[in-house]
């Protein structure tokens, strides 16, 4: 999760709130590490240290939830790029019967 003194707030924060089930959390934030983006992460943890929530399920949900907008983000750039394409850009090729291509170039018929 890094080395910042955020992660060791955030960790030392679920120490003393879960005592009982810190070696759980800490399994749960290492698969959280190898499914998500440092960046993810990151936020998901500075989300969680403002609000006081010193839980892995909470840092886990929130991660998905900033990983869903992200993708959300890229799939609306995506749609803006292309309903700015001019219609006459966006001509699709005539697909034909090998068959027929073939006949054409031997000099025979199909």
């Amino acid at each position: 999760m890094g080395g910042s003194e955020q992660t060791a707030a955030f960790l030392t924060g679920i120490r003393q709130e879960k005592p009982r089930y810190v070696r759980d959390q800490f399994r749960l934030l290492q698969k959280l590490v190898a499914e998500h983006s440092q960046e993810v992460i990151n936020e998901a943890m500075v989300y969680c240290l403002e609000r006081k929530l010193y839980s892995a399920v909470d840092c886990r949900d929130t991660a998905v939830w900033f990983n869903q907008q992200a993708s959300e983000a890229q799939e609306l750039i995506a749609a803006d790029l292309l309903s700015s394409i001019p219609d006459w850009l966006k001509v699709k090729a005539e697909k034909r019967n090998l068959a027929t291509a073939y006949a054409h170039l031997t000099g025979g018929e199909a």
